[in-house]
């Protein structure tokens, strides 16, 4: 097993990519409470803003209320943690019409707004001063997930790292997740992070984000982060070999 060097990114220029609001604190919300304090900047680029999944929100659900809650969710999160954050407004999965089983298994060709968030995901990160830029690996085939990274998957290879899409990965076991990587990307090295002094604090994260709580959400949150060592927390990264 072998660990990410957190001192690479000390007084480092950060970008994540992140499909939606919440995905940051769920996949990588221990190393974001690690590096967010030695980094020079971190920015958090949140592609799907409108919506209308909002589990933890009672009475009618409409996708202003739902985009206003969540944003207002997520910017807590990122003060909390001096990141800026940017909305870039695109519909999510359940605007556009996906249910729970069709996000999972659509085709990013066949999905009308895959060109216009490539264009303005890459457009926007040219016009950007980075090191290293975070972006899904896409475990799952959340077809938001996918259509990030497809956008991303050109960047320059040594400045990217891809974080693991949780809780996607609790459905998975090791082997279905390599194949997967590997059928997207080519071969990966694998670096662990890991999150055990901060596990608790990325608990406390995630209920920041009441709408989205689901009554699994956080045993499969622990199951995640408990798969690699049984006496830790971890959490995952891939980059270029």
């Amino acid at each position: 097993m072998e660990y990410l060097n957190i001192q690479q990114f000390h007084h480092k220029k950060l970008v994540y990519v992140s499909p939606h609001h919440d995905d940051m604190v769920l996949s990588s919300g221990g190393l974001i409470g690690e590096i967010s304090t030695i980094c020079e900047s971190l920015v958090l680029i949140n592609v799907f803003t409108k919506s209308l999944w909002a589990p933890g929100i009672i009475g009618e659900v409409k996708c202003e209320k739902v985009e206003t809650v969540r944003t207002c969710e997520d910017r807590f999160y990122c003060e909390k943690y001096g990141i800026e954050q940017m909305n870039l407004g695109f519909r999510d999965s359940s605007v556009r019409g996906y249910d729970a089983d069709s996000e999972l298994a659509a085709e990013v060709c066949n999905d009308k707004i895959y060109h216009d968030v490539l264009k303005c995901l890459r457009k926007l990160i040219k016009s950007m001063q980075y090191d290293f830029i975070f972006c899904p690996v896409g475990v799952g085939n959340h077809i938001d997930h996918k259509i990030v990274l497809e956008a991303l998957r050109g960047m320059e290879p040594g400045k990217i790292l891809f974080y693991e899409d949780l809780p996607y990965a609790v459905k998975y076991n090791e082997l279905e997740i390599y194949k997967s990587i590997k059928g997207d990307l080519g071969e990966l090295k694998e670096y662990f992070i890991d999150i055990t002094r901060v596990f608790d604090k990325k608990i406390e994260d995630i209920l920041l984000y009441q709408s989205q709580l689901e009554s699994d959400l956080l045993l499969n949150i622990r199951k995640c982060a408990e798969r690699f060592k049984g006496d830790a927390f971890m959490e995952r990264i891939w980059v270029f070999k």
